[in-house]
């Protein structure tokens, strides 16, 4: 597999939503998934540390919605207590959809990953694919872990 992502857009992007657009645009293009979902690590207003959805792939909620999970709950919860990768194969019917102007299906693979700092996740990232999502992506994250993390940080200090 030889995944190239531009660190000079990503460090160069605005805020946070956008450079998790970009992400997510990318990793999506590169892997051929069909769906993600990008997930920043906050404090909810009890304190508790949640992942709260900041930017979807072909994936909407809308702006009045706020989509969180508390570390350990559902798959992108469980990957941010962990702080390590879930991939899971033949994803059941139904659990994920993808819909467009020609009809709806559910994707056969998820992959969900930390980015990871200092043994703290700072954004969970999901992505689905009808396709088998290549193991390589693993080695190609944590080569290029210091530029993801360092765009990342700048924009999360930054951001509201």
């Amino acid at each position: 597999m030889n995944m190239e992502l531009n660190f000079d857009e990503l460090l160069n992007e605005p805020n946070l939503k956008s450079f998790a657009r970009k992400f997510l645009w990318e990793m999506a293009n590169q892997l051929e998934a069909v769906q993600g979902a990008f997930y920043i690590t906050r404090l909810n207003e009890n304190n508790i540390p949640v992942i709260r959805f900041i930017e979807g792939y072909a994936y909407h909620i809308p702006e009045t919605e706020k989509l969180e999970f508390e570390f350990g709950d559902g798959i992108a919860g469980q990957v941010a207590k962990d702080g390590k990768s879930i991939y899971l194969e033949n994803v059941p019917p139904g659990y994920l959809t993808v819909m467009s102007g020609l009809g709806s299906s559910s994707p056969n693979y998820l992959f969900t990953f930390p980015i990871n700092h200092n043994n703290q996740v700072l954004a969970v990232v999901e992505l689905a694919s009808f396709k088998p999502i290549s193991q390589g992506i693993e080695a190609f994250l944590s080569t290029h872990q210091h530029n993801i993390i360092e765009s990342l940080q700048k924009l999360i200090n930054t951001h509201e």
